[in-house]
């Protein structure tokens, strides 16, 4: 009965990717990384599992109710951690610095997905899944158990975690213990457990689609804006920028890393009222939105010039990615566009947009692909048809109990 007062009790407030949901995602970007060294780390064995721990990492804080989960999700955090590696574990990391690099590149994966997702593909959810499920409901567990049942279930990697952060959350402000941050990893595995195992039932699916229908149908159409597929292709990219600012690069030779739609794109949906009018631009690094939630830091233009009245939101506030972009008029049918990221957009750390960025779309249809009858590419399926336009079992009931009490109380931003 406690115990189930308790889940009564820890309904998130919001909601992102769930942890199962992060791993895959991590797993699929690594597949659009192209040929290189950062392809070459990726496909070491050795750092799989680092990778998986890091992109559990940030939502260990939010199940044992500690800021550092909220901390690790961001940039300003993340930084201190990237240039601790920089410092004493250079390339070509081959002692434990795979590890920490590995670890890295998890937990920004998981930061930037959770702000694509959220800044798209959750906010398609909340227009079209019941207002009651929002209010009542978890949307990172219902999406996450119907996920999984399609995609499999996720990993519980051996658990490890780098001590290393605890004097790096300290020094950007908050005192976290040891024991903490250990119990808030076992908690995520707990978590992917309970996951996997719930989505083996087949009633269980049921009825998490039945509290979110939208978001837990929609997860693998190659048509919805921000799915996992979807997400893993900026996460991509942005491992790129990662990756070059640990070779000593300063992360912001290319400030645009992607846009939906993509570069050249289609955006298919006129009306400005709706959630699937919006356009939305990531940074390749976290910006300070006073240089951008300003009138001409982003515009949108008409072929010929004429522009187009927009609002900006840097979705999540400082230090954060994405940019929605909402038309106050209906798009044009048949028409070309460019936005335009304009010079003086600064990034938390005081990186400057130096010259106009222009990135065209069309609200004119495609034509319909022509079959040629060749079969001899890579299949297509819907967790990879999707285009980002970026520049690059069973458990204990014990466990399973525990695994839930974690779910519930990954509470978002």
């Amino acid at each position: 009965m406690f115990t189930a007062l308790l889940l009564a009790a820890l309904v998130p407030d919001a909601a992102a990717n769930g942890q199962t949901s992060h791993q895959w995602i991590s797993v699929m970007a690594i597949e659009h990384v192209p040929p290189g060294d950062l392809a070459d780390f990726l496909a070491r064995e050795d750092v799989r599992d680092a990778l998986l721990n890091g992109t559990m990492f940030p939502d260990g804080g939010y199940a044992v109710g500690d800021d550092y989960g909220e901390m690790a999700h961001w940039e300003p955090t993340q930084d201190l951690y990237l240039a601790w590696i920089g410092a004493n574990h250079p390339a070509p990391y081959d002692d434990v610095g795979a590890q920490h690099v590995a670890f890295l590149l998890g937990m920004m994966s998981h930061g930037m997905a959770d702000q694509f997702y959220d800044a798209t593909f959750m906010e398609r959810s909340k227009a079209w899944d019941p207002a009651e499920s929002w209010a009542t409901y978890s949307m990172d567990e219902a999406t996450d158990v119907a996920y999984a049942a399609v995609q499999g279930p996720g990993t519980v990697p051996p658990k490890w975690w780098p001590e290393e952060l605890l004097p790096l959350f300290v020094q950007n402000g908050h005192t976290v213990d040891h024991d903490t941050v250990d119990q808030g990893q076992s908690l995520l595995g707990l978590a992917i457990a309970f996951v996997g195992a719930s989505s083996d039932v087949e009633a269980s699916v049921t009825r998490y689609t039945e509290q979110f229908p939208w978001a837990c149908t929609h997860q693998v159409d190659p048509t919805v804006v921000g799915n996992p597929a979807h997400e893993a292709e900026f996460v991509a990219a942005y491992w790129q920028v990662v990756w070059n600012r640990l070779q000593g690069a300063d992360g912001w030779a290319s400030p645009v890393i992607g846009t939906e739609p993509a570069a050249g794109g289609w955006q298919p949906v006129l009306d400005h009222t709706s959630v699937d009018g919006r356009l939305a631009v990531v940074f390749a690094k976290g910006l300070d939105p006073s240089t951008v939630e300003v009138e001409g830091a982003i515009t949108v233009a008409r072929a010929d010039g004429t522009p187009v009245p927009v609002t900006l939101d840097v979705y999540y506030g400082w230090a954060s990615h994405v940019v929605n972009i909402a038309p106050l008029e209906d798009w044009s049918a048949d028409s070309d566009y460019t936005i335009t990221v304009h010079p003086g957009i600064r990034t938390h750390d005081g990186l400057v947009v130096e010259e106009a960025i222009a990135i065209p779309f069309t609200t004119a249809e495609p034509p319909p692909a022509v079959d040629t009858g060749d079969t001899s590419g890579p299949a297509v399926t819907d967790d990879t048809a999707a285009g980002c336009g970026c520049a690059t079992g069973s458990g204990s009931t014990g466990a399973a109990g525990l695994a839930l009490l974690a779910l519930l109380a990954l509470r978002r931003r």
